[in-house]
């Protein structure tokens, strides 16, 4: 429920995809500006939304994902 700032680099914007609001970590005004853009009321409530939605989506496909190689295991064991 909390609106995130992030790095995109690595692995962060495959996970977070577009529930925060990513940053160059080689710019810090880059990174001030999107820690002053949070001070906007309606901009914070919207990236705190996107993040709760992103994170059920990340949480069900886990589950999916965790699922399948269950099955995929147990049918070796049948």
């Amino acid at each position: 429920g909390c609106p995130v700032i992030a790095s995109a680099v690595a692995s962060i914007p495959e996970v977070c995809g577009d529930g925060v609001m990513y940053f160059n970590p080689f710019l810090i005004p880059e990174i001030k500006m999107r820690i002053l853009m949070m001070e906007d009321r309606s901009l914070r409530e919207e990236y705190r939304l996107k993040g709760i939605e992103r994170e059920k989506f990340i949480h069900a496909k886990q589950n999916r994902d965790l699922n399948a190689m269950c099955e995929f295991l147990h049918s070796y064991i049948r």
